[in-house]
């Protein structure tokens, strides 16, 4: 825990996009070895640790006049329409790496990166299938799976219109490790279809939706597709090492807090009480679902169940600690 909670600090925003992506709280959802490929590339870019938390740069005075000119033709747009426009129009030329920071730190892309990218695709601007990383052994990091990277909340309607253009999705672990954040069912319909995934695979994908803390995704393994009749439970390594670290758990001291703030840039500081907040709810969900589906001990049961109290605490102290620090 203690180096995780350092590591989120030193982290900047494009490489927390993969540790959302990849790293999933615990060691058991350690990224797969292409995501720490690029962690370590992004990280050896940074003159210093502390200095990868930065802001996303000014525009320049061509990018400047380029979005104006763009929102100038989209005046019939809606807002986010035009911000679409925008975006694309300053992203046209990104690829790589670049685009993955433009998308995760331009405040011009938060909350529609998945209709940027669909943008970009239906204008000519990515291959539909081309690997963003355009690296050996990503093959797999198309625009869509990168879509779903940058918003868990992506829609139907922009899922099933990357289809459309001909998107591929598969059964793969990258695959089921990126959709068991998917809480739509309906997203996560279109995807178990194209995908060609059958009752053969619940196991595998039961035991995803343990590691990312998604009742949601279980919830549609057992009732939408009829994975209750299954019988179903949480097992191997992975579960066993999640609840290993659970019942070894402890509380995030005031000092690792106030060390984390220190060596936070003030305006990454909110991001990363965000990022705590989600980890503790994530493990809180983690430990729900281990006491509804898993075959524990009383003795287990019972650490589970005061754990899960005190990382309700736990939650309430990271706000509170971050409240009382000055602006």
């Amino acid at each position: 825990m203690k180096s995780l909670y350092l590591g989120i600090s030193l982290l900047g925003l494009a490489v927390l996009f993969f540790v959302f992506l990849g790293y999933q709280y615990t060691q058991a959802d350690s990224p797969a070895p292409e995501f720490r490929a690029l962690e370590s590339d992004s990280l050896a870019d940074q003159a210093s640790p502390l200095t990868a938390v930065t802001s996303a740069a000014e525009p320049s005075k061509t990018e400047t006049s380029s979005a104006e000119s763009s929102m100038g033709r989209s005046q019939a747009l809606s807002a986010d329409q035009q911000r679409i426009a925008v975006a694309m129009e300053k992203f046209k030329e990104l690829r790589g790496r670049a685009l993955i920071n433009a998308l995760s730190q331009d405040p011009l892309a938060e909350g529609i990166q998945s209709r940027i990218l669909l943008a970009m695709v239906e204008a000519g601007y990515l291959d539909i299938n081309g690997s963003i990383a355009n690296r050996a052994g990503l093959e797999f990091f198309s625009p869509l799976f990168l879509a779903v990277a940058a918003e868990w909340d992506v829609t139907a309607e922009v899922f099933s219109r990357f289809l459309a253009l001909g998107a591929r999705v598969d059964s793969s672990d990258n695959w089921q490790r990126m959709m068991s954040n998917v809480t739509d069912a309906e997203v996560l319909d279109l995807w178990y279809d194209a995908a060609g995934l059958g009752p053969e695979r619940h196991q595998e994908l039961f035991n995803e939706g343990l590691r990312t803390g998604n009742m949601a995704f279980v919830d549609f393994i057992l009732e939408n597709k009829n994975g209750k009749f299954d019988q179903l439970t949480f097992t191997g390594a992975m579960t066993t090492n999640i609840q290993r670290q659970i019942l070894t758990q402890q509380s995030i001291s005031d000092e690792r807090m106030s060390e984390l703030y220190e060596q936070t840039q003030p305006e990454e500081r909110a991001r990363v009480q965000h990022m705590l907040t989600l980890m503790h709810e994530r493990r809180a969900r983690q430990i729900e679902l281990l006491l509804t589906y898993a075959d524990l001990s009383e003795e287990d049961r019972k650490k589970m169940t005061e754990l899960r109290a005190t990382l309700e605490e736990d939650i309430q102290r990271v706000a509170d600690y971050f409240a009382q620090q000055p602006d």
